[in-house]
């Protein structure tokens, strides 16, 4: 059939009318409507967080540090000890007894169970954060590995068109050299081709089976991609959702005012320097005196001759109660000592938190600069990806019309799926850079995108 150049114009004119040159993150034509059998980013997230064994150790551990914060205060409750002696004289026949009840309580002591306690529960807080660090750790690597499996399964359909069109192109040539319509040379230059594509599909199917295996891994073992009986085709098709967002990017110093109130490690500094305050004042504590009540109760029994045997026994009983005061006078100065390494450690807290507000406001400089040059490639491959949309657009209206053959439409469809899959690296890529800087930040509520956490 003859080509129509006016129909040809005519036709690439009315799509460039109905094609928007407004960037939008909406990958149309090619995304799958979303079913309830896949999984989110939140979802495979939440399931890192409940499965991970690190994570669940780290749960048990500050349950340990909550019950040494509860027995620091064991030492404001009664002490009742009982006690009872047996004894026999070289001139007694007869067994003597001594037995007390004795009561012993702590009034008040300034370094005691009060101040114990608050250095306990800092401690606490300390493994609390340690949690909380290591959660947005696995929050990143699962957010950026979820990322990398959901663009090789958007692959999955350039790769199948990279094979229809390979395998057509191949039986084509295939029978233009058993018709000896082309030169042998071009039908081994074509073999090669072939060949190539098909390794390129198998290591394809190699590299997601990795990246998934790792995603798995990451979230505990909690995601089942593969299924008994399934070819890789099956496998492969789309088992993750997400949809890209637009990101905004704001100032560099709101992201430093967000990472020093919201990001674990900072707070679990500042912890680390609490803790040697409350060293510093049991240090200082020890050298004032400890008040308390004591209380007894018993009795004795002995015989009432030493020389006769066959006495009844002479009971006599006995109380005593009364308040104290203990007060070290001289311990060889080891409160002193104790004393100065609180200081010493206290500066060193201090400054070791000053170090990693540093390097953290260093990380979001380095991933802030990342992330704007990768917006900038964003909006840049935004142009080809519309470009390159409007032309595939044509030519499939031109194979609809007969202007192009099948094998030419099959490379049509190649171009367009590799162009479409180059913006949408650059979205995946642009949106990895993103959840880094937000690691980095400490992942602070107010820079989370409500749309974007339940996708």
């Amino acid at each position: 059939m003859p080509r129509c150049p006016i129909k040809k114009l005519f036709i690439f004119f009315m799509l460039l009318t109905t094609v928007s040159a407004k960037m939008k993150y909406n990958i149309e034509l090619e995304t799958i409507t979303p079913a309830s059998t896949r999984v989110s980013m939140h979802e495979a997230v939440q399931k890192a967080l409940e499965n991970r064994p690190n994570l669940r150790a780290l749960q048990h551990a500050i349950f340990a540090s909550r019950m040494a914060a509860r027995n620091a205060m064991t030492g404001y409750y009664p002490q009742i000890n009982l006690t009872s002696e047996f004894s026999q004289a070289n001139n007694e026949n007869a067994l003597s007894n001594t037995t007390t009840l004795e009561l012993n309580q702590l009034i008040y002591s300034f370094s005691g169970p009060l101040q114990q306690r608050r250095k306990a529960k800092k401690e606490t807080d300390v493994t609390r954060l340690l949690t909380e660090e290591e959660k947005i750790n696995v929050r990143r690597d699962v957010e950026i590995a979820f990322l990398f499996v959901w663009f090789q399964e958007k692959r999955h359909q350039a790769i199948q068109a990279l094979y229809t069109s390979s395998s057509s192109q191949f039986k084509r040539s295939k029978h233009q050299d058993k018709l000896a319509l082309i030169d042998k040379k071009d039908w081994l230059q074509e073999v090669s081709r072939h060949t190539q594509n098909i390794s390129s599909v198998d290591t394809y199917h190699d590299e997601l089976d990795i990246i998934r295996e790792r995603l798995d891994f990451l979230s505990g073992h909690a995601l089942d991609f593969y299924k008994q009986g399934q070819s890789h085709d099956e496998q492969a098709i789309q088992q993750l959702y997400w949809k890209p967002y637009p990101i905004k990017l704001l100032s560099l110093n709101h992201y430093y005012d967000c990472a020093c109130k919201h990001h674990p490690s900072i707070k679990k500094q500042t912890k680390f320097i609490e803790i040697e305050k409350e060293n510093l004042k049991i240090a200082q504590g020890s050298r004032l005196p400890n008040f308390g009540f004591v209380a007894n109760t018993g009795f004795n029994k002995a015989p009432l001759s030493a020389l006769q045997s066959g006495i009844p026994l002479r009971i006599n009983g006995f109380h005593a109660f009364g308040f104290g005061t203990q007060w070290t006078m001289f311990d060889g100065l080891s409160a002193h000592f104790r004393e100065e390494q609180a200081r010493a450690n206290k500066l060193k807290e201090t400054l070791n938190r000053q170090q990693t507000v540093d390097l953290i406001k260093q990380q979001i400089h380095e991933k802030f600069m990342v992330l704007k040059t990768e917006l900038s490639n964003v909006r840049t491959q935004y142009t080809n990806y519309i470009k390159e949309k409007n032309d595939f657009l044509l030519k499939r209206q031109e194979h609809k019309l007969g202007l192009l053959s099948d094998t030419q439409y099959d490379a049509v469809v190649t171009t367009w799926e590799n162009a479409r899959l180059a913006w949408i690296d650059r979205l995946t890529r642009a949106e990895i850079r993103h959840r880094e800087l937000l690691h980095a930040c400490g992942y602070p509520p107010e820079l989370e995108n409500p749309h974007a956490q339940k996708a």
